[in-house]
């Protein structure tokens, strides 16, 4: 009687969990067919428990990800689990969502559990972000090929002003010369290129010459608005995602940027970066600091957040330092803030070493 209570107990708990969690939980055969799920998974979709009855997993699996989603399911069999596995679904009114999935194989090896989120949402930040990247980036190489363009067309005209005068030596320098402007505006698409490869590999890189990399980045926009930076510190190593910490130095170098020409609008003063690399116990702290103006105090608990923007609709989305903070915190599972210090504003990343 004693074990019989103590089964009960355990089932009433199970269907607690299950019914009142706020993931989207389903139970579905080994061929996807739907067996149970809870109202999470019913709001989630949008149908009714008799039309989900009716309908199986892959059915509701988009056209493109349906191999992807047999081969996992196939998996689950072998292995008894899968997480992280995203896909799109197809939900009421012929709607579709993105979604991410936990899958486990329950003990009677006849059934398999779902554990689903809606990552809808995080996916078009995501996109948001990666197209004000690409902005970015357009604008930034713009400013790093102004300057050679113009040097080649200089050159052009003196070929032709000086056509029948010059000299095969001075023909030759000028030619070394327009080859030098050529070779740099091609490393710049190289470091572009590289900087906006998607990368989630994981690897240890030196954070010191990871942050002189992205200054290259906005190098252009830097020097044209009289900004002194300065990148102190040691070189010191970790384990993390490079090309996702670069774009976090460059979003903050870019805001620092955004914040100097504002300012320079109502005073002159000598703006400057300060980046500063250091270890703290176990911790490495990269403080980034600027001299160009405080944040509201009322509002500086809220730069993380997405879409929370104080510039003008065409000057910027909300969408950087919402992004920076997804990076650090979620994919390098370290920690930023941001406060006022003196007559500018610091960046503090902690990360573990």
């Amino acid at each position: 009687i004693k074990i019989k209570k103590q089964i009960e107990e355990q089932k009433n708990e199970f269907e607690t969990i299950f019914n009142y969690a706020i993931d989207g939980l389903a139970i579905i055969d080994l061929n996807s067919n739907f067996l149970e799920f809870n109202g999470s998974y019913i709001k989630m979709t949008g149908f009714s428990r008799e039309e989900l009855l009716k309908t199986s997993c892959i059915e509701l699996t988009a056209s493109e990800d349906v191999e992807r989603t047999k081969i996992a399911f196939k998996t689950i069999s072998e292995k008894g689990f899968i997480t992280d596995f995203e896909k799109t679904c197809i939900v009421k009114d012929n709607q579709t969502i993105t979604v991410n999935m936990s899958m486990v194989l329950l003990p009677d090896k006849k059934r398999i559990l779902l554990s689903i989120k809606d990552i809808t949402q995080h996916k078009l930040r995501e996109s948001q972000s990666k197209l004000g990247s690409m902005g970015e980036m357009i604008g930034n190489i713009a400013h790093q090929w102004r300057q050679p363009l113009n040097n080649i067309n200089l050159l052009i005209y003196f070929i032709r002003d000086s056509y029948g005068k010059i000299s095969q030596n001075e023909l030759s320098e000028v030619i070394k010369d327009a080859k030098l402007q050529i070779d740099y505006m091609s490393q710049t698409i190289d470091d572009f290129r590289n900087f906006y490869k998607p990368s989630k590999e994981r690897k240890i890189f030196d954070i010191k010459e990871s942050i002189l990399q992205s200054s290259k980045i906005v190098h252009s926009s830097i020097e044209k608005n009289a900004i002194k930076l300065d990148i102190l510190g040691e070189s010191l190593s970790i384990d993390g995602f490079e090309n996702e910490f670069e774009q976090v130095i460059v979003n903050i170098l870019n805001n620092a940027i955004d914040a100097k020409i504002i300012k320079s609008k109502t005073m002159k003063f000598d703006a400057k970066i300060e980046i500063n690399i250091y270890k703290e116990d176990k911790n490495i702290l990269i403080s980034i600091y600027n001299n160009c103006g405080n944040i509201d105090e009322k509002i500086i608990e809220r730069i993380f957040e997405p879409y929370f923007t104080t510039k003008f609709e065409d000057q910027g989305t909300g969408i950087g330092l919402y992004m920076t903070k997804v990076i650090i915190e979620k994919n390098m599972k370290g920690k930023i803030e941001a406060k006022n210090l003196n007559d500018g504003v610091e960046f503090i990343i902690k990360l573990r070493a």
